[in-house]
């Protein structure tokens, strides 16, 4: 077991949207509960709110499931609970607390997802597939080797759980949307460069640890 303490009164130093009040209100919901299969939040014991306006998280201690580096089979394992999770929730009865972004806007990718628009979920069909093979081309050289290595069958496991969710519409508009997402994190890479060589700046840091090597090497790297 683990604590995690939740502040909301600290300063969230990455994206606005994102951080302490939205995990407190997802968990106050209840909706994560009904996520019983494939990707699924930690187990939650207890959950206090404390005086000093922060929340203490007892949850289940995970470090001894993966870790990352990921491997090909853990991506195509993952994109295939990705693709199942899209039938969870009907569109009628899916989750509508103040955690969920409906609009897209705390996305830097939003024009894209926004650009290929789909009658139903919070976004396109494709754009979750997209963003797991996408993000781990931007972690650790092995994780972008990995994905350039097994992208194809990424996808496809995508697509085989769309189709176990009920999902049987034409595959090549997903390919399409994936790839619009996809792309999006290859042209992400110049801004990390950036930052990286910059003498301050507020995510310099976290850009450092997530590449896990020196700035000369990131350089490299994404070039």
């Amino acid at each position: 077991m683990i604590l995690k303490i939740l502040d909301p009164p600290l300063p969230n130093n990455f994206d606005p949207g994102q951080g302490a009040s939205k995990e407190i209100s997802a968990i106050k919901s209840g909706d994560l509960l009904s996520i019983n299969r494939g990707i699924r939040p930690a187990p939650i014991f207890d959950f206090t709110a404390q005086d000093d306006g922060s929340y203490w998280l007892w949850m289940r201690d995970l470090s001894d499931g993966v870790q990352p580096p990921w491997d090909g089979d853990q991506y195509i394992e993952t994109a295939r609970h990705v693709g199942q999770f899209n039938n969870l929730w009907t569109e009628q009865d899916c989750p509508k607390g103040d955690w969920i972004t409906t609009d897209m806007s705390t996305d830097r990718r939003a024009s894209v997802s926004q650009s290929t628009g789909h009658p139903s979920g919070q976004g396109s069909v494709g754009v979750d597939g997209g963003s797991l093979a996408g993000a781990g081309v931007t972690w650790v050289q092995s994780e972008a080797n990995e994905i350039e290595e097994y992208e194809s069958q990424i996808f496809a496991a995508y697509i085989e759980g769309l189709r176990d969710s009920g999902w049987c519409d034409d595959k090549s508009e997903v390919r399409l949307t994936y790839l619009s997402r996809f792309v999006t994190y290859i042209l992400f890479f110049p801004l990390i460069t950036l930052v990286t060589n910059l003498p301050e700046h507020r995510r310099k840091e976290f850009f450092r640890r997530r590449l896990s090597v020196d700035d000369r090497t990131v350089v490299d790297q994404v070039s």
